[in-house]
């Protein structure tokens, strides 16, 4: 159906379009528990009131599966249910301690950090993480450190 399908819609004011208010929210979700409870909620709203799964999993980004196991806990133990299914995925590598250390490191340029001249990049972020933090991250993750944690203009 063409109604199950996401249109990419742009805003004349601002520019953004929907796929970015998409990313956009899913970056304000991340680690926060109460804003992904809210998530559900109204993700759960849209499907009581009859919207599709596969309506409501292209709008949201989220499968249409997981959005019949929230569904189904809902069902069964209501709204407490949700709650009790907590954040999901895979554990963060970095601490709190940590992401907050390379917050504050992401203000000063890379060179008073030891980590060369130039812009902050991805492999820069990696490459500090191993030395300040010990531990193992790919570029990729290190360039969404730098897109989630780096002070925008």
């Amino acid at each position: 159906m063409e109604r199950d399908r996401p249109r990419e819609r742009w805003s004349r004011a601002s520019g953004a379009t929907t796929a970015e208010l998409r990313r956009s929210v899913r970056r304000l979700l991340a680690g926060e528990e109460a804003a992904a409870r809210l998530f559900r909620c109204v993700a759960l709203i849209l499907l009581e009131q009859g919207l599709g799964h596969r309506t409501v999993s292209a709008w949201f980004g989220v499968g249409e599966r997981t959005l019949r196991r929230w569904q189904a806990v809902y069902r069964r133990h209501g709204p407490a249910g949700l709650e009790a299914l907590g954040l999901r995925g895979r554990p963060a590598r970095l601490s709190a301690e940590e992401l907050r250390r390379l917050r504050a490191t992401l203000r000063r340029p890379p060179a008073a950090s030891g980590c060369g001249p130039g812009p902050w990049t991805g492999p820069r972020v990696r490459d500090w993480v191993r030395r300040a933090c010990g531990k193992e991250i790919s570029v990729r993750q290190g360039q969404r450190l730098l897109q989630a944690l780096a002070p925008r203009p």
